[in-house]
């Protein structure tokens, strides 16, 4: 889903996203990836960008960038993520605070604890 609002003189473009679980089919990833790739790039690059959602994605500690607070490991979904998120100069937003891990997970299941739930944001 996608709302876009004027704001004064700017527009935001605010997304709300649900991905494909872990165990459904490639192709089916492919798809919403390549739906969320073409609803962004048709976003003017003036214009700001907030994607929130469940994106099944576990990003995972393993980052090196300063400043990043994550949990679990990250899988290929998260891989995708990351790279979304440099092409198109977005901030995973979630992750840039210090808190207790129980307080960034936002998927468990057993001994299970990740972050699944992201929130990107134009970096201007």
């Amino acid at each position: 889903m996608k709302i876009k609002l004027c704001i004064g003189q700017s527009i935001l473009h605010i997304l709300s996203v649900y991905a494909p679980q872990t165990g459904c089919k490639e192709e089916e990833k492919d798809d919403f990836r390549a739906i969320l790739d073409e609803a962004v790039m048709e976003i003017p690059k003036d214009d700001l960008v907030i994607i929130g959602g469940d994106l099944n994605a576990h990003v995972g500690k393993s980052i090196a960038t300063k400043g990043i607070m994550l949990v679990g490991e990250r899988n290929d979904e998260g891989e995708h993520v990351l790279k979304f998120v440099q092409a198109l100069d977005l901030a995973l937003t979630n992750t840039y605070y210090r808190k207790k891990d129980r307080h960034l997970i936002t998927y468990e299941s057993g001994t299970r604890k990740t972050q699944i739930d992201c929130m990107l944001i134009s970096r201007r």
